[in-house]
């Protein structure tokens, strides 16, 4: 799968004709799907793709993805890998700083950070069951949570507060698996 930018063109097969690709979707709430040729350019087309274009209600602009027939939400799930990879760099657990080059060692440090990460999730996932107002979340219709702070960073917060305070925070509750992305039927837009 492949993001393109909005400045780039599109001929579906149903037309011949290339477009710029914002005609797919010129507003919120609409989307477009179809087959055809990518790029105008000689040299850089890319015939047979699938182009999905998808602008969600509450987004600022539209996905353009250049796909083998893909539902956009699994492109979503890109973004929460790469916050994952955050969590294990700079943005918490800091592994940049390790410089570990050893292979073996390496692998261990990877354990605990996979088992702490568990632990926090599981621990940020049961303070915002327990004290919503704390994680800031709201929960939408179809099942999905819009969170203003990551589960992991509740949990490690909680997880410290509580190692200072004396109350451990060692319990683990049952994990409640989100829903994973599920195709979404919005205004269908032909482009103009």
């Amino acid at each position: 799968m492949l993001r393109l930018r909005r400045n780039g063109t599109f001929c579906p097969d149903a037309t011949g004709v290339y477009q710029p690709l914002t005609s797919f979707a010129p507003r919120p709430g609409t989307e477009w799907s179809g087959e055809g040729t990518a790029f105008k350019v000689k040299g850089s087309r890319i015939e047979c793709a699938v182009l999905l274009v998808y602008w969600h209600p509450d987004a600022k602009e539209a996905w353009f993805l250049l796909t083998d027939r893909v539902d956009p939400g699994w492109y979503a799930l890109r973004m929460w890998i790469e916050q994952g990879f955050r969590t294990l760099k700079r943005g918490g657990w800091q592994w940049e700083q390790t410089r570990r080059t050893d292979a073996r060692r390496a692998e261990r440090l990877w354990l605990a950070l996979s088992v702490a990460t568990l632990w926090s999730l599981n621990v940020g996932s049961h303070e915002e069951d327990e004290t919503p107002q704390i994680s800031e979340c709201r929960h939408l219709e179809d099942g999905q949570v819009i969170r203003q702070h990551a589960l992991v960073w509740v949990g490690m917060l909680a997880i410290r507060c509580g190692a200072a305070n004396a109350l451990p925070r060692h319990i683990l509750h049952p994990f409640r698996p989100e829903a994973l992305p599920t195709s979404t039927r919005l205004t269908r837009h032909e482009p103009t």
